[in-house]
This record gives structure tokens, C-alpha cells and sequence, in this order.
């Protein structure tokens, strides 16, 4: 655990896209149907908004607030999977962007 700091600082893209494809297997989703350039754009995009948002804020709270993110993002795409999201009001804005980025990618059940 020690090295999860240095791994933040020297590559967080590469850190998040590991863990976001760990959660997706712990979660029970097959990840031979999701494309590492999915979960690249995905990770991406994580790293990216806490970059905006969590600028002064110590490195452990920023792995915090990754793990978080990337619950949310691997939930999101599981239910995107199983077809679980049944009502239009379900989407908001951050799971249509989501569904958008694996639409793009053409993700098959």
C-alpha cells in the first residue's frame, strides 16, 4: 500500500484503469467484453474531473475520492449491462455520458 501514492503522482491513468477494471471483475462483469480502450476513455475521463476539482488536496484524499469514483463508474456501466436502468428518469447526466462513451465503443452484452 505504501506505493499507491507514487503510483498516483507517476500514473494515475494507468492506476485508475486497473482499478476500474478490477472493480468491474469483482462486481461479476465479463471483462472480455469490455475493451481496455473503454475502460482507458473511462479512466480518463475520472482522472480528469478530479484533476479539475481536487486541486489542493492531499494525495490520500484524491485515492479516496478515485475509489469512489470508480465505484460509481463501474456500477454504472454493470447496470448499463444488464440492462437494469428500465425508466427515462433513471438517466442523469453523468450515466448518459457514460452510456455514450460505451455506446461509442459498441459494448455487447
Amino acid at each position: 500500500m505504501i506505493w499507491l501514492p507514487f503510483a498516483y503522482w507517476f500514473s494515475p491513468y494507468k492506476l485508475a484503469n486497473n482499478a476500474l477494471r478490477g472493480t468491474l471483475k469483482n462486481y461479476g462483469v465479463n471483462l472480455a467484453v469490455i475493451p481496455n480502450s473503454l475502460s482507458q476513455e473511462i479512466s480518463k475521463n475520472i482522472i480528469d474531473i478530479q484533476k479539475m476539482t481536487n486541486q489542493n488536496s492531499s494525495v490520500f484524499k484524491k485515492l479516496h475520492d478515485l475509489q469512489i469514483l470508480i465505484d460509481f463508474n463501474a456500477i454504472t456501466m454493470k447496470k448499463i449491462i444488464n440492462h437494469e436502468f428500465k425508466y427515462e428518469y433513471e438517466f442523469t447526466p453523468e450515466i448518459e455520458h457514460i452510456k455514450n462513451i460505451m455506446l461509442k465503443h459498441a459494448i455487447k452484452r
